[in-house]
């Protein structure tokens, strides 16, 4: 039902979610993480889709007319075409037909008719109704089913493009006519021209409504504290059969109720499933997430484990890689072209990084979020010659780590003695010193980026 629906809502942390809806299931992301994590924010998301439909069937905003307050009740019919009053009875004044002849002029009544047709040929069981100015109008024979269930005249006319044809609608909200029309057995679409392209931009959906979702044969309900069972529905008469599930007997037992009646039970109802639903997607969610995750996981150690393989088979000719200790993967080895240092590269597979060693010092380290990241930006293309590249001389990438390794820590503090009842404290025991080391660098194009890691005791040498 909420399948091809997107947009975006507000949830709980002053955060704006975009989500999208599909065959699959609901797909939420936001600034700050993708996917969905508490019930809260996919909650909110579904109400929000879930309100989207129930406007259609419940909610009556106030009719948007400037009409009379008793008019405005009822909304407006389309108005006579001037010069076309009523047959006199003799009881009419000269001041009546004076007001007669400064009646309002009929409002354009013709549709964009090409997207009009457009709509018929898509929705052949379905009443067409397109907004026209402040009127939601049907034509033809759309207009002689609709025109009873609306409690509106049905005049004919001469329609620019549809010939002469009836011709029913009001201005009442699209809400309203949607409810009457769905109640009296008519499937219906709903459309008007795009607000943003003026009168004559083609028609967006405002509403698609089968009659068969609005009384749903075969629901069960519960009934003023009976459970029942929707038999059939007679919209002619507008009554629904409803079987009582509770009562055994030889005979079943039915009853007859209005289609409003029960119509406020079904919403009930589906706001019962709705919540149901939402809470099995989410245990579905929670015991399941983890067990795919871990799936997840898995496939994509095997998969780095192959393209490790893989990149060594064909370089190296090496029929079997070591993994057993996955935090350290050597996968390229060489010396430079002097032969006086040594460069080697290894990848983690549990930090998700790939580092560059010259003569055991670390030159170079690519950290990762995730495996899968890793494989997609780096194992999925190994290179020999980029995994060895460095990105200056070897003697001064050497003296640059070695230089941060031994840089001197901050200048003790002065030691302070402090005046304890009248007798000198002992002096706080000293300091322990701090020192740091490069664990990683990264050429940035015009500079290079140095990670150090901050030690605190007896300084390395």
């Amino acid at each position: 039902m909420l399948s091809g629906r997107s947009g975006s809502v507000d949830v709980p942390g002053n955060v704006v979610a975009k989500y999208s809806a599909d065959d699959k299931g609901l797909h939420v992301s936001h600034q700050l993480y993708a996917g969905f994590r508490t019930w809260e924010e996919v909650a909110a998301i579904y109400r929000t889709l879930w309100q989207q439909e129930l406007d259609g069937f419940s909610h009556e905003p106030p009719a948007v007319d400037t009409l009379e307050p008793e008019q405005a009740e009822a909304g407006a019919e389309i108005p006579p075409e001037p010069g076309a009053a009523s047959e006199p009875t003799g009881a009419g004044t000269p001041k009546q037909a004076g007001m007669a002849d400064t009646a309002a002029a009929e409002p354009d009544l013709t549709p964009n008719v090409e997207e009009y047709l457009n709509l018929k040929v898509q929705h052949p069981d379905k009443l067409i109704g397109v907004q026209v100015g402040d009127y939601m109008l049907f034509y033809g024979k759309d207009a002689e089913e609709a025109a009873p269930a609306l409690g509106t005249k049905l005049p004919v006319r001469d329609i620019p493009g549809l010939g002469v044809t009836p011709v029913t609608g009001s201005n009442l909200a699209w809400q309203a006519t949607l409810k009457d029309l769905l109640e009296h057995g008519k499937s219906v679409v709903l459309a008007r021209p795009d607000p943003e392209r003026g009168p004559d931009a083609p028609y967006e959906i405002i509403k698609e409504r089968d009659a068969a979702d609005y009384i749903p044969i075969g629901m069960e309900l519960t009934v003023d504290g009976h459970r029942m069972k929707i038999d059939s529905v007679d919209y002619t008469r507008g009554e629904v059969m409803l079987l009582d599930m509770e009562i055994k007997g030889y005979m079943p037992t039915f009853s007859v109720q209005p289609v409003p009646y029960v119509r406020q039970f079904v919403e009930e109802q589906q706001d019962r499933d709705f919540e149901t639903n939402i809470q099995r997607e989410m245990e579905a969610l929670t015991s399941g997430s983890l067990e795919e995750q871990d799936r997840a996981e898995a496939d994509d150690l095997e998969t780095a484990k192959q393209l490790i393989s893989d990149f060594c088979a064909d370089e190296y000719q090496v029929e079997e890689v070591d993994f057993s200790n996955p935090e350290h993967i050597g996968i390229a080895y060489t010396t430079t072209e002097d032969e006086k240092h040594e460069i080697q590269v290894e990848v983690n597979l549990l930090d998700f990084s790939v580092t560059q060693m010259l003569d055991d010092q670390l030159i170079e380290q690519r950290r990762y979020k995730t495996l899968r990241e890793m494989i997609d930006n780096e194992l999925s293309d190994l290179d020999f010659e980029d995994l060895i590249h460095m990105s200056g001389e070897p003697e001064q990438l050497l003296a640059t780590v070695l230089k941060a390794a031994h840089k001197p820590g901050p200048a003790p503090e002065p030691e302070q003695v402090e005046i304890d009842g009248g007798r000198i404290a002992e002096p706080p025991a000293p300091k322990t010193p701090m020192t740091s080391q490069v664990v990683g660098r990264v050429n940035a194009g015009a500079f290079d980026v140095v990670f150090e890691e901050l030690h605190i005791g007896p300084e390395l040498h």
